[in-house]
Formats: C-alpha cells, structure tokens, sequence
C-alpha cells in the first residue's frame, strides 16, 4: 500500500488569500501568535500574509504603549481645568495610532513616531 503525499492529507491551508488586511488590522492590538490563532491560521503564515501586504512589524507593542500614554494623558486631563497642550498630545497619539494601523509599510512608523517627546515635555513642565 503506497502512500500519495498531498498537502490535503495534511490539512493545510497555504492559500491565504481570504485574510485581507482589515481582518489582520483588527487584530493589531493583541500578540501576533494570538492573532495567529483567532484568525484560524498559523503563525508563520500570518507573518508571509502580513510581509505580502507590506507590513513588515507587527504593531501590537506600539499601539499598546500609544493607548497607555493616551490614557495617562486622558488621566492626567480628566480634573477641572483642561489644558490644550495635553488635549494636542492627546489628538496627536489618536493620529499617530491610526497612521500605524492604516500605513501599509508599518517599518516606516519610526518617522511618524513623536511620542516619546510628548512624555519628556510634559515631564519638564511638571
């Protein structure tokens, strides 16, 4: 009795044409590997998906720390007086968030990435 290898006895699925980008953008906010497994696919075809879409980094840790500084600010905004300087960076890490999520060469976000001089200005007027 011959056995015929077929990648259909294996049960894998390498056309993954049917994830699309807003089903993978959906999922930004969670770690790769569970990303990997909500979309029912393994991670490593996730990533060839991901590299074939022009995203090259997975945003997850981005957009975490992103949502972490927005809600510090938010925090921070929250009593009476509301101060417009913490309101701009709060608009602008909104901004920078959905330029990660919707830019197709995510590799670049270093270039739109000023979050890290939000933190130290506001440290300084402090």
């Amino acid at each position: 009795m011959e056995f015929e290898f077929q990648a259909s006895n294996l049960n894998i699925d390498f056309d993954l044409s049917h994830i699309t980008r807003e089903m993978i953008t959906q999922h930004f906010y969670m770690a790769v590997d569970q990303a990997a497994k909500k979309l029912g696919v393994g991670l490593s075809s996730l990533k060839r998906q991901c590299r074939a879409m022009g995203i090259k980094r997975w945003p997850s840790r981005k957009l975490n720390s992103l949502q972490e500084l927005t809600k510090h600010f938010q925090d921070e905004n929250a009593g009476e007086k509301s101060d417009p300087n913490t309101q701009e960076i709060i608009r602008r890490l909104e901004v920078l968030k959905r330029q990660i999520i919707h830019t197709t060469n995510y590799s670049n976000y270093e270039e739109m990435d000023n979050s890290h001089g939000y933190d130290y200005e506001c440290n300084e007027e402090s």
